[in-house]
């Protein structure tokens, strides 16, 4: 057989194929009428159109009985297809309100430097600070960076931070005083 022989018997049945299955199949206008048992003798059993036999026998066991007089009851109403979702997992319940803690009074940073001693020549007092690798002489009323010196005691020294206007105390020992050839602290 040529490949073209066969070609051809292949659409021819491929035709004959679409033709059985759209014009001689049964429709579905058509109604089956169900089987129902009967006692035809030769039947085998079976008959059609007949009303099912009142016999105890053809009747099905008890608790197996189908009442087809009514209906089944209506399946759940769907739910909500577009409702809002979320993969976020749900919020935590909140907690007590946490106690009210006073907040800490603001304070000024520690100052950059370091007192060493104290210088007094006339009648005027100086207070010597040593601020990374510079040594500073410094009066009441002067700056160094962000602090103010205002004001000087034996024991101590306050400075203003300017920035917060709030004052800070660097302690000032009075053993160590230059010009009288005491030793510095």
């Amino acid at each position: 057989m040529t490949p073209a022989t066969r070609h051809v018997l292949l659409a021819a049945a491929l035709v004959a194929t679409v033709v059985a299955t759209l014009w001689g199949g049964p429709t579905d206008d058509a109604v089956v009428a169900p089987a129902v048992r009967g006692r035809g003798a030769g039947d085998g059993g079976l008959a059609t159109g007949l009303s099912p036999s009142p016999s105890p026998s053809a009747r099905p066991p008890a608790g197996r009985e189908l009442d087809l007089g009514t209906r089944p009851s209506p399946a759940p109403a769907p739910r909500d297809l577009f409702a809002a979702f979320s993969w976020e997992p749900p919020p935590r319940p909140l907690a007590a309100a946490p106690v009210a803690v006073a907040p800490e009074p603001p304070q000024a940073p520690p100052p950059t430097f370091t007192y060493i001693g104290r210088l007094q020549a006339g009648g005027r007092k100086a207070y010597l600070f040593l601020d990374g690798g510079r040594t500073l002489i410094v009066g009441v009323g002067d700056r160094i960076g962000d602090f103010r010196l205002d004001a000087a005691s034996a024991s101590d020294l306050t400075f203003t931070h300017l920035p917060t206007g709030l004052p800070v105390t660097v302690a000032a020992p009075s053993a160590g005083d230059v010009a009288n050839g005491g030793t510095n602290p």
